[in-house]
């Protein structure tokens, strides 16, 4: 897949690739591929639910209408020195 349209922040780039597939073989090519990268590319897959992931982004707002991901990460290193500049240091774990 070219297409970098197709490429956005809740579908990375493999899944978008892999949306036209109605089965994907995950297998290894010894020395426990499968168990290191399939499987928990597997579990992931099935497993991940956007929605719920999304409600959670506390920065989503800053990062919807953003061209590139120059920008998303000045964006997402904005909030984070908000919230260092507003919370108070703590030792982990607390």
């Amino acid at each position: 897949m070219t297409d970098a349209a197709a490429y956005t922040l809740a579908v990375p780039p493999l899944f978008a690739a892999l949306a036209p597939a109605r089965d994907v073989l995950i297998a290894g090519a010894g020395g426990g591929f499968d168990v290191y990268a399939g499987l928990p590319l597997a579990l992931a897959h099935f497993s991940v639910d956007l929605p719920r992931l999304a409600a959670r982004c506390l920065y989503l707002d800053r990062i919807e209408n953003t061209i590139g991901r120059r920008q998303v990460v000045t964006r997402i290193e904005a909030f984070r020195d908000e919230l260092r500049a507003t919370r108070v240091p703590r030792a982990y774990p607390h």
